[in-house]
């Protein structure tokens, strides 16, 4: 195994680490993920060999290696990023979401069982519309 770096884009919180650190460990072979925020590297332990699939998996989660992408391919990767760290983020325990800035909502959801009773969408029959298919009638 080798030290692998990658210098990436759209590390912008936990939340994002939390995300390529989830989605670099499910690659076999790959180990001891360590991101630095500040300079958007990441280094782990992998086999040379794995360093495509690595970069297809940090490009597919919105993390692209530097100068990779440009223009509309670099906005489709930051909308990902923000995709990925907000799913990863929901997850995240909420002493770390606080340091984040991202406090678990206090406000509970409504019960089901409060809710109205949902009345199927239907209209009134029109004589109308007969008129209109009035061959397969």
């Amino acid at each position: 195994m080798t030290s692998l770096i990658f210098d990436v884009e759209n590390i912008k919180c936990g939340g994002c680490e939390n995300s390529i650190r989830k989605g670099l460990t499910s690659i076999a072979g790959v180990s001891e993920v360590q991101i630095d925020r500040d300079r958007q590297r990441i280094t782990l332990l992998a086999h040379e060999a794995e360093r495509s699939a690595i970069a297809d998996k940090l490009h597919s989660m919105g993390y692209p290696e530097q100068g990779t992408v440009a223009g509309f391919q670099s906005g489709l990767a930051q909308a990902k990023s923000m995709v990925s760290c907000a799913a990863s983020l929901l997850w995240m325990p909420t002493a770390s979401r606080k340091r984040h800035g991202k406090p678990w909502p206090t406000e509970k959801p409504t019960p089901a069982t409060s809710l109205p009773a949902l009345q199927p969408n239907v209209a009134p029959f029109d004589p109308t519309l007969r008129s209109l298919f009035s061959s397969s009638w």
